[in-house]
């Protein structure tokens, strides 16, 4: 799942498209939430109606480890992936190559 403000940012608040993008997060059954920057957690938790427990483990949460929400149950989930595996899901590398093309 993409970061909240991401979200946001796609239209002003208030407007229609805003409101969908609202109303597309809120009717979601499924949400898997990564690590979240500590000024997002609190977005997060209102736009995916967390607990303030899941919530406030949020931010620190370790890399490959989730909050998944199905309905109404909840659970953290760590996500092993093989050394094979990584080349199919990494996109760290991808995107620290991006970013430097683009600052040039």
């Amino acid at each position: 799942m993409g970061r909240h403000p991401d979200l946001s940012a796609q239209a002003d608040d208030g407007t229609a498209a805003a409101k969908i993008a609202s109303g597309i997060l809120s009717d979601t059954e499924v949400s898997v939430v990564m690590r979240q920057l500590p000024e997002q957690v609190a977005l997060t938790r209102d736009a995916l109606g967390l607990t303030s427990e899941e919530a406030q483990l949020l931010s620190s949460l370790r890399t490959g480890a989730g909050l998944w929400k199905v309905g109404e149950h909840s659970a953290f989930v760590e996500h092993v992936v093989a050394p094979q595996e990584f080349a199919l899901i990494g996109t760290n590398a991808a995107m620290r190559t991006t970013q430097r093309g683009a600052q040039r």
